[in-house]
């Protein structure tokens, strides 16, 4: 029988390699994030995450525990097992907070492959609990409201809006330009969070107020009753002729003429990128006589439609 190990090498199944590895890599977690605690509760939880802030923790952590997990359901009833099993109920009660916040692994894929591991996270601390509190993440604004009455704590709050605007943003930036609106105001929230700018209180602050400008913009484009093209060359053309009516009836009219070239794939198709920049500053360069623009504007206007 036969292992493979985190780099993908295959070496012999023996139990003595496997205990080894697995010590190696509970020294390794610990100089991670540091001795496990004497009383495991979801404040001291909530203390380790802060070990996150530095991206590179969190990926060699990630990286470190799944690899301890595999061993760790393989070793049977090695003494090793117990020698750790203090440290290890801790990282895995970790992974599994960690995981809550950043949208879990697959549920049913757990259940059948780690089930000692999921035995040990239960003996540690009561999971059900946490997931209970913790709001489960979803894609959808409303989401955020649900953190916002969740009787948590402020930290975790804060935790939460990070973590849920990062992934949401990240994932819907692509194909909505209300989230785009958003996304470098995300990514300075997730840089403070990082680099210890601010504190919860204030990163919770800035969460809230982003995805009040999310709930403000979506709420306008369901008032306008515009797609999400529409939308987005709206928000670019408002932002140079300051009139909502003249900027709509700019937009609809751009998306109107430019409509029969977004087929499916036209990102791909050089002809059909081409015609949809044209025409798209053939109507912006209008704007050179009713708005004043320069030639730098009007290229500049033109891209950002373009890339809406």
């Amino acid at each position: 029988m036969y292992y493979e190990d985190d780099k993908g090498t295959t070496v012999p199944f023996e139990y003595s390699y496997l205990a080894n590895q697995f010590k190696k890599l509970m020294e390794r977690l610990k100089a991670l994030v540091g001795l496990t605690p004497n009383n495991l509760n979801r404040e001291m939880l909530a203390t380790a995450m802060d070990k996150f802030r530095d991206d590179s923790v969190e990926k060699q952590f990630l990286e470190s525990f799944r690899e301890a997990r595999k061993i760790f359901e393989l070793l049977g009833n090695e003494k090793i097992k117990l020698d750790y099993l203090p440290d290890y109920k801790f990282y895995s009660a970790l992974f599994a907070y960690l995981q809550k916040f950043k949208g879990g692994e697959n549920k049913k894929y757990n259940e059948s492959y780690f089930s000692k591991t999921l035995t040990a996270v239960h003996q540690a601390i009561n999971i059900e609990e946490i997931n209970k509190d913790l709001p489960p993440f979803s894609f959808n604004v409303d989401y955020f409201d649900t953190i916002v009455t969740a009787k948590i704590s402020k930290k975790e709050k804060a935790m939460s809006m990070v973590f849920g605007l990062e992934k949401m943003v990240l994932v819907e930036q692509t194909a909505s330009p209300v989230f785009r609106s958003v996304f470098e105001k995300v990514e300075e929230l997730v840089r403070k969070w990082r680099e210890k700018a601010v504190d919860y209180q204030e990163l919770y602050d800035s969460g809230v107020k982003i995805v009040g400008e999310l709930k403000d913009k979506q709420k306008k484009k369901q008032e306008l009753d515009l797609n999400d093209w529409e939308f987005g060359i709206y928000e670019a053309v408002l932002q140079k002729v300051k009139n909502d009516k003249k900027s709509l009836a700019l937009a609809k009219d751009i998306y109107k003429s430019i409509q029969e070239n977004i087929i499916s794939g036209w990102e791909g198709q050089a002809v059909l990128r081409q015609n949809v920049f044209r025409v798209i500053r053939e109507k912006i360069r209008k704007l050179k006589a009713t708005q004043g623009l320069s030639l730098e504007e009007i290229d500049l206007l033109s891209q950002n439609i373009f890339e809406s």
